[in-house]
């Protein structure tokens, strides 16, 4: 929600200055949840977004698009259930190999490790979410080239907010979905 109220305040914003712009922003609860944007060098085919759907229903994402440095069109029946995730990789078939996590994909183009803006479109072109993330404090610092993601710590946070963001993994070395692996394992994971 907060995401929609910080597009909403940019339109009323480029409004009172007279900038002619049109800011449309849908309806939706699903968000940006974790984005790996910059794994060890050797893992480069490691990128992924992960999507969450905070919303009560299942979300039918069929024809939205991720757009920025990396695009991708999501197919027909493509689908979140609520409270689910949904994963798109660089390399949907290396994730399955080194994470047993299936994923959509492959995305086109490549996150930036400097930082960027990543947005979800909805199929009528309508803004979903937005981040614009960088590579440092406040946003966090272990997900900048240390083989860590940046996850958001709760779907109702501003993600525009560097704070609103933690790197995940155990001491931000490993990656949400090692984490996962690792709870299944019977191993917890540490408060970060």
């Amino acid at each position: 929600m907060s995401s929609l109220v910080a597009e909403l305040a940019l339109c009323l914003v480029l409004a009172r200055v007279a900038v002619y712009s049109t800011c449309l922003v849908a309806d939706s609860r699903v968000v940006f949840n974790e984005i790996h944007y910059h794994p060890a060098e050797t893992l480069d085919r490691h990128e992924f977004i992960e999507f969450y759907n905070a919303g009560d229903s299942v979300s039918d994402v069929s024809d939205w698009r991720i757009q920025g440095g990396v695009s991708f069109q999501f197919p027909d029946g493509s689908q979140i259930e609520a409270g689910g995730y949904l994963v798109v990789a660089s390399d949907p078939e290396v994730m399955w190999q080194d994470f047993d996590v299936a994923a959509a994909g492959p995305f086109d183009g490549r996150l930036s490790n400097g930082g960027e803006t990543v947005r979800l479109v909805d199929r009528d072109g309508l803004i979903v979410d937005t981040v614009s993330y960088r590579p440092g404090f406040p946003w966090p610092t272990a997900a900048a080239g240390g083989d860590s993601s940046m996850e958001l710590t709760h779907p109702d946070l501003d993600n525009a907010l560097g704070s609103s963001w933690r790197s995940s993994g155990f001491g931000g070395n490993l990656s949400l979905i090692q984490s996962m692996q690792r709870l299944e394992e019977g191993i917890e994971e540490e408060w970060r």
